[in-house]
């Protein structure tokens, strides 16, 4: 009847045994005096433990359990924040990825499970379909439960801190490839879907896709148009626009993984798109083919607009979802480089889907490949004593690797070493145009 736990992964993941909600509140019961570690609901932020209550002896501790009324017993269960959930590629890799990935790591990856989360009142949307289906259990708000019945939670897992897309890290390598994570997420989702897991390259006449974005101009928009008609004699390649399967309203991702699980390539430019790299096939090739991230002029991310700036605007190269295409371990991505080419160029990205071409067919998988922008972040923070302090600060900011490096003001920290920065990406043939200059 008493309340335990055990952590795991240097403690950013926790399982409890026998935790009760009553009146709304859930407790942790026990004869000790006890410190519970507290663990992350979302990335690096909303830290949570429950309430302790503390008996003197075992006999008051198991009359006051003999005492609950109305009891609902939920056998296994995890806590989590669902910020964002309704992006599905958000909610797929920073919401449903890293609380899954704590399952793992205790050894429930295929059981069911009750999701407690704040807000599930999104429910117009895929993500809410997809989660519901996936833990094939109730979706449950910690904030509102049921005053009237205590819930015996007989397992509860929580702590997601160190996982999801968002999350930086000195690797930009998204967390959990010891644990198999990734490729135990898509094996789980295509599974409850009845797809087809990982089927083989098509080597000889390879299925591409370019997936619409809504950060491609009417120019990028025309490249692709050509590019799509050169590259037909090599590979079987369409334009694709996730919007239109909302048609099929609670079947929409179903109906996009029946599709994509038989792709050998993918390209398209940061977003949600992006972070569907790990459903990709065992093999298959990612294209990220980036975009031009406008500073001062981008009505969107405002936490981007550098205050008192004497410059119109600044430009400055962005990948986004790095973490996610270099963690994918069993995917290669290749980048587009956008430093050379700001916008879309015919040959330029004819040559990148051939590269991808060349890499299917000699069966190679690059794993962990990114950017030249974040291999400076790497060297970086293998030397830099503050590498940990960036990494939080950009977490928390929602801000990516190539901001850091190329000196956003919003990205750096007091500590930041810049010497040692400008020496990396000098070392590494880096193109120092696109630094933010505000003098």
């Amino acid at each position: 009847m008493t309340s335990s736990y055990i952590t795991i992964d240097n403690n950013n993941s926790i399982k409890y045994e026998n935790l009760y909600s009553i009146n709304g509140i859930i407790y942790f019961i026990t004869l000790e005096d006890v410190e519970l570690p507290s663990v992350k609901k979302f990335t690096n932020s909303y830290d949570w433990t429950p309430y302790v209550i503390k008996f003197n002896t075992e006999e008051e501790l198991t009359n006051y359990i003999n005492s609950l009324e109305n009891i609902e017993n939920i056998d296994l269960s995890v806590l989590a924040d669902n910020l964002w959930y309704g992006n599905v590629g958000h909610g797929l890799f920073d919401v449903l990825y890293p609380i899954y990935l704590a399952l793992v790591k205790f050894g429930y990856e295929d059981e069911p499970f009750t999701f407690l989360s704040m807000d599930w009142s999104w429910r117009d949307n895929m993500m809410y379909e997809v989660i519901k289906g996936f833990t094939k259990q109730e979706l449950l708000d910690y904030t509102k439960l049921d005053t009237s019945k205590v819930y015996h939670f007989k397992t509860l897992v929580a702590g997601t801190n160190n996982a999801g897309n968002r999350v930086v890290n000195k690797n930009v390598y998204i967390h959990g490839k010891e644990w198999d994570g990734l490729h135990k997420f898509k094996k789980r989702i295509f599974q409850l879907n009845d797809i087809a897991l990982d089927k083989p390259v098509n080597i000889d006449y390879p299925k591409a896709i370019i997936i619409n974005n809504k950060r491609f101009s009417i120019k990028d928009r025309e490249v692709i148009n050509t590019v799509i008609e050169q590259m037909r004699p090599f590979c079987d390649i369409q334009f694709i626009d996730w919007g239109e399967y909302h048609k099929y309203k609670n079947d929409t991702f179903k109906k996009q993984m029946e599709l994509f699980q038989d792709i050998d390539i993918q390209i398209t430019a940061p977003g949600t798109a992006m972070m569907y790299v790990p459903l990709l096939k065992k093999g298959a090739v990612n294209v990220n083919i980036g975009y031009i991230e406008h500073t001062q002029t981008n009505g969107v991310r405002q936490n981007l607009k550098i205050l008192e700036s004497k410059h119109d605007d600044h430009l400055i190269p962005a990948y986004m979802e790095q973490p996610i295409c270099a963690g994918t371990y069993y995917v290669t991505s290749l980048y587009y480089d956008r430093y050379k080419h700001n916008e879309l160029e015919v040959n330029s990205l004819i040559q990148i889907i051939k590269e991808a071409i060349e890499i299917l067919k000699n069966r190679q998988i690059v794993e962990g490949n990114v950017n030249i922008d974040a291999k400076v972040f790497r060297e970086y923070c293998k030397v830099a004593n503050d590498a940990d302090d960036i990494c939080s600060s950009l977490t928390a900011a929602s801000l990516q690797v190539e901001f850091f490096v190329n000196e956003h003001p919003y990205a750096l920290l007091p500590s930041t070493d810049l010497g040692l920065l400008r020496s990396i990406k000098d070392e590494l043939g880096y193109n120092r145009n696109y630094e933010v200059r505000l003098n």
